[in-house]
Protein backbone atom coordinates (compact mmCIF):
# COMPACT_ATOMS: atom_id res chain seq x y z
CA UNK A 1 0.00 0.00 0.00
CA UNK A 2 2.84 2.50 0.76
CA UNK A 3 4.04 2.40 -2.60
CA UNK A 4 1.08 3.36 -4.39
CA UNK A 5 -0.87 -0.25 -4.92
CA UNK A 6 -4.16 0.24 -6.39
CA UNK A 7 -6.12 0.55 -3.13
CA UNK A 8 -7.22 3.63 -1.60
CA UNK A 9 -5.76 6.12 -3.74
CA UNK A 10 -6.98 8.94 -1.57
CA UNK A 11 -5.29 7.19 1.39
CA UNK A 12 -1.74 6.55 -1.10
CA UNK A 13 -1.75 10.99 -1.73
CA UNK A 14 -2.98 12.01 1.91
CA UNK A 15 0.62 9.77 2.88
CA UNK A 16 2.76 11.29 -0.22
CA UNK A 17 1.31 14.72 1.02
CA UNK A 18 2.15 14.19 4.63
CA UNK A 19 5.62 12.96 3.33
CA UNK A 20 6.26 15.81 1.73
CA UNK A 21 5.78 17.59 4.34
CA UNK A 22 7.32 16.28 6.81
CA UNK A 23 10.61 16.26 4.56
CA UNK A 24 9.99 20.07 4.02
CA UNK A 25 9.63 20.84 7.91
CA UNK A 26 12.79 18.47 8.61
CA UNK A 27 14.79 20.51 5.76
CA UNK A 28 13.24 23.69 7.27
CA UNK A 29 14.30 23.29 11.12
CA UNK A 30 16.95 20.54 12.18
CA UNK A 31 13.86 18.97 14.11
CA UNK A 32 14.45 15.26 14.39
CA UNK A 33 11.54 12.13 12.83
CA UNK A 34 11.47 8.69 14.55
CA UNK A 35 9.12 6.27 12.65
CA UNK A 36 8.39 3.12 14.15
CA UNK A 37 7.28 0.15 11.61
CA UNK A 38 3.94 -1.57 11.63
CA UNK A 39 5.24 -4.61 10.16
CA UNK A 40 8.32 -6.73 9.77
CA UNK A 41 7.89 -6.20 6.44
CA UNK A 42 10.78 -5.68 4.24
CA UNK A 43 9.30 -3.64 2.03
CA UNK A 44 7.58 -1.12 4.01
CA UNK A 45 11.07 -0.26 6.05
CA UNK A 46 12.51 0.28 2.24
CA UNK A 47 9.48 2.35 1.43
CA UNK A 48 10.65 4.83 4.52
CA UNK A 49 14.22 4.57 3.80
CA UNK A 50 13.66 5.18 -0.05
CA UNK A 51 11.49 8.50 1.23
CA UNK A 52 13.59 9.48 4.39
CA UNK A 53 16.84 8.14 4.03
CA UNK A 54 19.54 9.37 7.06
CA UNK A 55 16.65 12.80 8.01
CA UNK A 56 14.50 9.74 10.05
CA UNK A 57 15.62 7.12 12.94
CA UNK A 58 13.70 3.90 11.32
CA UNK A 59 12.63 1.84 14.54
CA UNK A 60 11.94 -2.34 14.24
CA UNK A 61 8.64 -3.59 14.70
CA UNK A 62 8.56 -5.00 17.74
CA UNK A 63 5.13 -6.19 19.58
CA UNK A 64 7.02 -7.76 22.67
CA UNK A 65 8.98 -4.61 23.27
CA UNK A 66 6.19 -2.50 22.41
CA UNK A 67 8.10 -0.43 20.53
CA UNK A 68 5.40 1.80 19.09
CA UNK A 69 4.92 2.95 22.53
CA UNK A 70 7.95 3.18 23.41
CA UNK A 71 8.44 5.84 21.09
CA UNK A 72 5.76 8.05 21.17
CA UNK A 73 6.03 8.26 24.82
CA UNK A 74 9.41 9.74 24.38
CA UNK A 75 8.35 11.59 21.76
CA UNK A 76 7.78 15.65 21.62
CA UNK A 77 4.99 14.89 19.04
CA UNK A 78 3.23 12.09 17.45
CA UNK A 79 1.92 12.64 13.96
CA UNK A 80 -0.02 10.28 11.60
CA UNK A 81 -2.97 10.11 9.17
CA UNK A 82 -4.79 7.80 11.10
CA UNK A 83 -3.87 5.11 13.56
CA UNK A 84 -5.08 3.69 16.44
CA UNK A 85 -2.19 3.93 18.63
CA UNK A 86 -2.23 7.73 18.26
CA UNK A 87 -5.53 7.67 19.62
CA UNK A 88 -4.08 6.10 22.66
CA UNK A 89 -1.59 8.79 23.20
CA UNK A 90 -4.23 11.41 22.34
CA UNK A 91 -5.95 9.40 25.26
CA UNK A 92 -3.15 9.89 27.83
CA UNK A 93 -2.13 13.39 27.22
CA UNK A 94 0.14 13.03 24.52
CA UNK A 95 0.79 15.73 21.58
CA UNK A 96 -0.67 14.64 18.59
CA UNK A 97 -1.19 15.36 15.16
CA UNK A 98 -3.39 13.61 12.72
CA UNK A 99 -2.70 15.08 9.17
CA UNK A 100 -5.82 13.35 7.15
CA UNK A 101 -5.72 14.83 3.54
CA UNK A 102 -7.57 12.24 1.88
CA UNK A 103 -11.24 13.69 1.62
CA UNK A 104 -12.30 11.05 4.58
CA UNK A 105 -13.70 11.37 7.25
CA UNK A 106 -11.60 8.82 9.18
CA UNK A 107 -11.30 11.06 12.33
CA UNK A 108 -14.71 12.87 12.72
CA UNK A 109 -16.08 9.38 14.28
CA UNK A 110 -14.65 10.09 17.26
CA UNK A 111 -13.13 13.61 16.93
CA UNK A 112 -9.93 14.90 18.08
CA UNK A 113 -9.62 18.75 18.81
CA UNK A 114 -9.15 20.93 16.11
CA UNK A 115 -5.93 21.24 17.49
CA UNK A 116 -4.61 18.39 16.74
CA UNK A 117 -6.16 17.60 13.47
CA UNK A 118 -5.58 19.06 10.12
CA UNK A 119 -7.30 18.20 6.70
CA UNK A 120 -6.34 20.84 4.88
CA UNK A 121 -2.59 19.58 2.85
CA UNK A 122 -0.94 23.38 2.40
CA UNK A 123 2.27 23.32 4.12
CA UNK A 124 2.10 26.65 5.61
CA UNK A 125 -0.90 25.10 7.69
CA UNK A 126 1.35 22.05 8.55
CA UNK A 127 4.34 23.53 9.09
CA UNK A 128 2.68 26.10 11.96
CA UNK A 129 0.56 23.53 13.79
CA UNK A 130 3.46 21.26 13.75
CA UNK A 131 5.40 24.07 15.52
CA UNK A 132 3.04 25.58 17.41
CA UNK A 133 2.53 21.55 19.29
CA UNK A 134 6.40 21.80 19.72
CA UNK A 135 6.22 24.66 21.50
CA UNK A 136 2.98 24.46 23.65
CA UNK A 137 3.70 23.95 27.15
CA UNK A 138 2.22 20.35 27.87
CA UNK A 139 -0.05 21.79 30.33
CA UNK A 140 -2.09 24.17 28.20
CA UNK A 141 -2.13 21.39 25.97
CA UNK A 142 -3.17 18.96 28.00
CA UNK A 143 -6.15 22.04 29.05
CA UNK A 144 -6.69 22.11 25.41
CA UNK A 145 -7.22 18.61 25.03
CA UNK A 146 -8.13 16.58 28.10
CA UNK A 147 -11.87 16.76 27.95
CA UNK A 148 -12.43 15.93 24.42
CA UNK A 149 -9.22 12.91 24.97
CA UNK A 150 -11.09 11.21 27.48
CA UNK A 151 -13.85 10.98 25.57
CA UNK A 152 -12.01 9.66 21.92
CA UNK A 153 -9.83 7.49 23.95
CA UNK A 154 -9.43 7.18 28.01
CA UNK A 155 -6.21 6.19 29.35
CA UNK A 156 -5.83 3.88 32.42
CA UNK A 157 -2.50 3.40 32.88
CA UNK A 158 -3.15 0.21 35.14
CA UNK A 159 -5.30 -1.27 32.35
CA UNK A 160 -3.75 -0.31 28.67
CA UNK A 161 -6.82 -1.18 26.08
CA UNK A 162 -4.77 -3.97 24.56
CA UNK A 163 -5.01 -5.54 27.71
CA UNK A 164 -8.09 -5.05 28.48
CA UNK A 165 -9.49 -6.20 25.30
CA UNK A 166 -7.72 -8.64 25.31
CA UNK A 167 -9.23 -9.78 28.40
CA UNK A 168 -12.84 -9.19 27.13
CA UNK A 169 -12.02 -11.85 24.22
CA UNK A 170 -10.47 -14.09 26.10
CA UNK A 171 -13.55 -14.24 28.57
CA UNK A 172 -16.10 -14.26 26.02
CA UNK A 173 -13.99 -17.76 24.92
CA UNK A 174 -13.93 -19.10 27.89
CA UNK A 175 -10.38 -19.02 28.90
CA UNK A 176 -9.85 -15.53 31.24
CA UNK A 177 -6.31 -14.79 32.19
CA UNK A 178 -5.07 -13.45 35.28
CA UNK A 179 -3.04 -10.54 33.00
CA UNK A 180 -0.74 -10.83 30.09
CA UNK A 181 1.19 -13.98 29.80
CA UNK A 182 2.89 -12.70 26.24
CA UNK A 183 1.52 -13.03 22.95
CA UNK A 184 -1.17 -15.32 22.12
Amino acid sequence: MLDGGPAFPEIQESLRILDGHLLRFLDETGASLCIVLRSAAVEERGYFERVYGRRASIVAHDPVAMASYAAMDGSEVSLAMDSTILREVYGWGGKTLFCNYSGRDVHRSSPVADLCYLDQPDYEVFQARLAGLLAMDINRYINATEANARHVMRADASSPSYLAIREIVLTKLGNPTSGYKGLV
